[in-house]
């Protein structure tokens, strides 16, 4: 079994059959907080590209820096929530799981899609405590009828 360098020791599960896939989310956020930065740095050129001579010097280079500064936080933000899943933090999981959501219905797609199915995977719920051991065994009643 591959150590995946992203997964600290104390933390990996007992099972080996169990695949933790956090490595996965933590590159997506990563990835994710990257393109903020990006995305900030670029704007202020998108802004004076083509602005049709309709906003001074002084108000493009202040909506530039605000740009900036938004995007920065968002990355800080991401950063942080990555840090909590590299520390198999609850908080971070369910940060995750609500970044990689809101990702879905965006550009970001691809990472929001993977970024899930990293969390939502059996042995990273296990790794994070989440999703129970019940070993996926059918109840006999369905589910919905009380046990007499």
């Amino acid at each position: 079994m591959a150590i995946n360098p992203y997964d600290p020791p104390s933390s990996r599960t007992a099972n080996p059959l169990v695949k933790s896939r956090v490595g996965v989310a933590l590159v997506c956020l990563h990835i994710s907080a990257v393109l903020y930065l990006l995305l900030g740095l670029s704007l202020p050129f998108l802004l004076t590209l083509d602005d049709g001579g309709n906003l001074d010097a002084s108000a493009a280079t202040g909506v530039s820096v605000f740009l900036f500064i938004f995007c920065a936080l968002i990355a800080a933000g991401v950063e942080v929530v990555a840090y909590g899943i590299h520390k198999r933090k609850f908080w971070g999981w369910v940060a995750g799981l609500i970044v990689f959501g809101i990702y879905a219905p965006s550009l970001f797609l691809p990472l929001g899609a993977f970024g899930l199915w990293g969390l939502l995977a059996a042995g990273s719920r296990a790794e994070f405590g989440v999703g129970g051991s019940g070993g996926g065994q059918p109840t006999t009643h369905g589910g919905n009828v009380p046990s007499p």
